[in-house]
């Protein structure tokens, strides 16, 4: 435990001031949101800031296999095509048919050029999501060079009839001459067995975290750089400071709290707001939180219905 929470002395420890940066920074980032409470007093969050995921970049130029022209996957001893039997999320995948002859098929997916002049070196991070046909057969992911030779071999996977993530990353040492790289998923051992593979996403960073998974088709934060489902997409960071909070409800009382769990038990803990049917609330005042927005409703047995938007920047 830091030791800025012991003393009170050391209040002004606790509280964030907004530079004049952030505080002349016009809203850049909005989160729509759509609720109905329940009939107890229970708070619900309508938006976390921990919640949030960074930002990303996903090179795969049709990660979740929704373009039926799948050539930027190249079979390797196998056939590959698209498949509407069985997706992660959205409506297709690519499915594996390994030809049964030798272990190592499966197909790959090339990236860009890279080179890395970063201290420490630039990391390749690949993921997917794999789905056995049967629970039967293994699987690996492997990062090669640009004429197959493998940098880094994940763990043996064996099939399930469920997706699972997996992923391997591979660090580019400083200076490395510009080369592509090769993001494979191949069968450990020779094997008939059929595999659907969704969300494929090969990020360039300086961490070698798992990001998660991005597309552009998922929501306000995200953007194909071109054409949906045939370029890279990219997924830019979300609010990090609240700024400000427009709601719509019907004619039931509310509490609203920032940075605290909402209730109705006791007005320290939110403001109590009764909105008319079809009117709204905002707030027209600067307002500077970085946790989260609480609702909680207002009278027992009723459901609140609510809709609104949050504003805010992404800070320093």
């Amino acid at each position: 435990m830091s030791t800025q929470w012991l003393y009170p002395e050391d209040w002004k420890e606790w509280e964030v001031d907004p530079s004049t940066r952030t505080a002349l920074h016009p809203f850049t980032k909005y989160f729509p949101f759509e609720i109905t409470l329940t009939t107890e007093d229970v708070a619900e969050d309508i938006f976390n800031v921990a919640d949030q995921s960074k930002a990303a970049v996903n090179l795969v130029t049709n990660p979740s296999v929704e373009s039926s022209t799948v050539t930027m996957f190249t079979a390797v001893g196998s056939a590959r095509t698209q498949d509407s039997g069985q997706s992660s999320d959205r409506s297709n995948s690519l499915l594996i048919n390994p030809d049964n002859s030798a272990a190592g098929e499966g197909f790959y997916w090339t990236t860009p050029s890279l080179t890395s002049q970063k201290e420490g070196g630039s990391y390749i991070v690949f993921q997917v999501k794999v789905r056995g046909a049967s629970a039967s057969g293994d699987v690996e992911l492997q990062i090669q060079d640009s004429s197959g030779t493998a940098l880094v071999t994940g763990s043996t996977h064996s099939l399930t009839t469920g997706f699972v993530l997996l992923s391997i990353a591979y660090n580019i040492p400083q200076g490395t001459a510009s080369s592509t790289y090769r993001c494979a998923v191949l069968s450990n051992a020779q094997h008939n067995i059929n595999w659907y593979n969704d969300d494929i996403m090969v990020e360039f960073n300086t961490t070698g975290n798992v990001a998660t998974y991005c597309d552009g088709t998922q929501g306000y934060d995200y953007e194909w750089e071109g054409t949906a489902d045939a370029s890279i997409s990219r997924k830019r960071q979300g609010i990090s400071i609240i700024r400000g909070l427009e709601i719509f409800t019907n004619d039931k009382i509310i509490y609203v709290a920032f940075d605290h769990t909402a209730s109705r038990t006791a007005t320290a803990k939110g403001i109590k707001l009764p909105v008319a049917a079809l009117d709204s609330w905002k707030s027209n005042y600067p307002l500077d939180f970085r946790k989260r927005i609480s609702f909680a409703n207002g009278v027992n047995n009723e459901t609140p219905a609510i809709t609104g938007v949050v504003w805010g920047i992404q800070g320093s």
